[in-house]
């Protein structure tokens, strides 16, 4: 019975994690002077939108452009916006942004376009950006 109930519980978890980290994502982005654009998808099953709630699962299943343009973004906050495994564009123009930070940052597979205009990111960081993602189109 013990185990039943720690299979249930993880498999709860490993649903509820990455949509409670996604939400946490947006607020963060929004707290920044961010856009989000996206997040009228009203996708996933219905049941479990009325447990975590319709922000929290179309920060996970709609967010598909994030806008952090002249915010306050720092190295730091880049490994938040990672629980957004669907963004595809990505503006960090005007931002504090470096080549550190941006080493750091993994899990962004679906990312098809990032701005980097008017940041510390160098040539030999976005040419490690372009091995990591090189599907996506970096301008800087």
């Amino acid at each position: 019975m013990a185990s039943i109930v720690l299979l249930v519980g993880g498999i709860g978890l490993s649903i509820w994690m990455p949509i409670f980290r996604a939400g946490q994502a947006v607020t963060k982005i929004e707290s920044l002077g961010g856009r989000v654009v996206g997040m009228e998808n009203q996708a996933g099953p219905e049941r479990l939108r009325q447990i975590v709630g319709n922000q929290r699962m179309d920060a996970y299943y709609g967010v598909h452009s994030v806008d952090l343009s002249r915010t306050v973004l720092t190295d730091n906050d880049l490994a938040q916006l990672s629980a957004l495994a669907r963004l595809q564009t990505l503006y960090l123009n005007g931002t504090a942004v470096t080549d550190n930070g941006l080493a750091r940052w993994r899990g962004m597979n679906n990312l098809r376009a990032l701005y980097l205009y008017d940041t510390a990111v160098t040539d030999k960081g976005v040419a490690e950006l372009k091995k990591t993602y090189p599907r996506c189109d970096i301008r800087r």
